[in-house]
């Protein structure tokens, strides 16, 4: 959510959270290879935002278990 409304630096995440900045960096790109956040380079840092689209695939696979 911290993603959704703004690109954001890596250092800038870190702030936010409770954990290394390795630790945050590993979890970027979990989330990138599954594609829910997208990067990219802005001179020396990397930036990040979320991309809500492959969530859709999702929220229409959940819709059809809604009926039980």
């Amino acid at each position: 959510m911290l993603l959704a409304d703004e690109e954001m630096p890596i250092a800038s995440v870190v702030e936010r959270f409770p954990m290394s900045r390795t630790a945050v960096n590993k979890h970027l790109h979990v989330l990138s290879d599954a594609g829910l956040v997208k990067s990219q380079r802005k001179g020396r840092e990397t930036r990040y935002r979320a991309n809500p689209a492959p969530l859709f695939e999702v929220k229409q696979w959940v819709s059809f278990f809604e009926q039980y």
